[in-house]
C-alpha cells in the first residue's frame, strides 16, 4: 500500500544527510548551506516515507563486469589493488508486495552510512511526486493541504495539485459511480428508443423521419456536454 500521508521530518535524519549526502543549491535564491539543508530534508522525508509504506531494501554482491573496474571506469580505480574496490554491491528497493520499485548496481566500497544515503535516494526516486517536500515541519503546517475526501496530505508549495484537486483522487471511493452508471444506462435507453423511432419513420413518411432524426441529434448533443 502506498501511503498518502506526508511523514513527519526527523531532525536527526536531516542532520545525518547534511553530513553524509551530496546536495545542490540555486545560487539565485539560496546559499550552499541552505541548499544542503533543503536536500537533506528531502532525503529524510523520503527515508521516512519508505518506512511508513513498508518498503524494503536488499543488498547483494555485484561483481558482473566483463573487465576490472579500472578497465571499465578508468583511473579512478588505478590506486586500488588489481584495479578493484574491496566490495561491489547492488541494491534493490521492493514495495510491500515484493514488486521492484528501483535498483542500483555497482555501488563500491559502501559503508553503512553510504548505504543509508543510497537507500534514501532510491526511495526519493520511487515515492509519489505528491509526497515531495523540502520544508521543515513548522513551514509545512502553513503549506500543508488535506483532502476532505480521502485525508491525503501534501505540501502545496512543493507539490501543488492541479485545479485544487487531490493527487490521489483515482483512489477515492466515488459514491457517485453508481449514479453515473444509471445515467449511462438511461442515456443508452434514450438512444435505443430514438433509433427505433427512426426505423419506424423510415417506413412512414418524411416528416416523421425528420422528427426522429432531430430527437436523436438532441440526445447525442446532451451526451456530449
Amino acid at each position: 500500500m502506498t501511503t498518502n500521508q506526508l511523514p513527519p521530518l526527523d531532525p536527526a535524519a536531516a542532520a545525518f544527510f547534511i553530513d553524509n549526502a551530496g546536495s545542490s543549491y540555486d545560487p539565485t535564491t539560496e546559499t550552499p548551506e541552505q541548499g544542503a539543508e533543503r536536500c537533506a530534508r528531502l532525503l529524510a522525508r523520503a527515508e521516512a516515507y519508505a518506512k511508513a509504506a513498508g518498503w524494503t531494501f536488499t543488498w547483494r554482491d555485484d561483481w558482473e563486469l566483463p573487465h576490472s573496474h579500472e578497465q571499465e571506469f578508468g583511473e579512478a580505480y588505478s590506486g586500488m589493488p588489481d584495479g578493484e574496490p574491496e566490495t561491489c554491491e547492488g541494491v534493490t528497493l521492493y514495495d510491500e508486495d515484493d514488486d521492484v520499485l528501483e535498483s542500483l548496481g555497482c555501488v563500491d566500497d559502501a559503508d553503512a552510512d553510504y548505504r543509508r544515503v543510497i537507500e534514501a535516494e532510491l526511495a526519493l526516486e520511487a515515492m509519489p511526486l505528491a509526497m515531495v517536500c523540502t520544508h521543515d515541519d513548522a513551514e509545512l503546517e502553513r503549506l500543508k493541504v488535506t483532502c476532505g475526501d480521502c485525508g491525503a496530505t501534501w505540501c502545496d508549495s512543493c507539490a501543488p495539485a492541479p485545479s485544487a484537486r487531490c493527487h490521489f483522487e483515482l483512489e477515492h471511493d466515488d459514491d457517485d459511480d453508481d449514479d453515473d452508471d444509471d445515467d449511462d444506462a438511461a442515456s443508452m435507453s434514450d438512444i435505443a428508443a430514438a433509433l427505433d423511432a427512426w426505423d419506424a419513420a423510415v417506413e412512414s413518411d418524411a416528416r416523421a423521419m425528420q422528427d426522429a432524426g432531430d430527437e436523436l441529434a438532441r440526445i447525442i448533443r446532451e451526451l456530449a456536454r
